[in-house]
């Protein structure tokens, strides 16, 4: 990824209203609160940690941890963290969303129902607006692979703009298997296909978890948890709306 396009057909994009919400960090198992709000042209997305009057962009070179979910820390500032943003930040670029403040009253997004869907729900009831300033994409010019033991994934060129998806898991549990989904992402297909997509752990993997200080708010509630060949809570595992 070596540059950036500014698209004059496309247009930076923020909130038209603030709008919040309140639940339990996943990892933490502490109350948390988080509130949306717009933001200038141009300022990005911006995480406010309202507890330490400490901001921290959502960029790449600030994700600290992606240990069963992605947080940002801020440099110098050690205590200045934010955990399990992917689902927010999941649906903030499924609507477009260029520009937003993000207000956490602690280290972690509230996990809601385990999926983006709570947090596209709230877009759309703040409803967005359009700026005059031109939206930056990112284009890929070089194919990148990055791998970790056996996982791997990889970016590269397409002959067209927009972002296309090939994605597959393996999973010894008879409950997962080997899936595999690929698809165009876009506002529509990610309504369609990918909000509801929830949070899942193995059962003999939440012990381990716990015992490293990990997954205290987890619950059949927010997470869909498999045993063996049983999902434990299949209600859960179902898309809903």
């Amino acid at each position: 990824m070596d540059g950036f396009l500014a698209t004059a057909l496309e247009r930076r994009k923020t909130l038209k209203a603030a709008i919040g919400c309140v639940g339990v960090g996943l990892h933490s198992g502490l109350r948390a609160s988080l509130t949306l709000r717009p933001a200038p042209a141009g300022s990005g997305i911006t995480f406010r940690r309202i507890d330490l009057g400490l901001d921290i962009p959502a960029r790449f070179d600030l994700v600290s941890d992606t240990r069963l979910c992605t947080a940002l820390s801020l440099p110098g500032h050690p205590q200045a963290r934010i955990g399990t943003i992917e689902h927010v930040m999941a649906a903030l670029a499924a609507c477009g969303i260029d520009d937003a403040l993000i207000e956490v009253d602690g280290p972690e997004v509230p996990i809601m129902d385990g999926s983006a869907a709570p947090f596209l729900f709230l877009i759309d009831c703040a409803g967005t607006i359009t700026s005059a300033l031109p939206r930056r994409t990112i284009e890929v010019l070089k194919s990148v692979r990055v791998e970790e033991g056996a996982a791997w994934a990889e970016l590269h060129p397409t002959a067209t703009p927009g972002f296309e998806a090939d994605l597959e898991i393996d999973f010894p549990s008879p409950a997962i298997g080997h899936q595999a989904l690929s698809l165009r992402v876009t506002e529509a297909s990610f309504r369609a296909g990918l909000a509801n997509a929830r949070t899942f752990t193995l059962a003999e993997d939440v012990a381990r978890a716990r015992a490293a200080g990990l997954a205290k708010g987890g619950s059949l509630d927010n997470a869909v948890v498999v045993d063996g060949p049983l999902v434990l809570n299949p209600a859960r595992a179902a898309p809903s709306g």
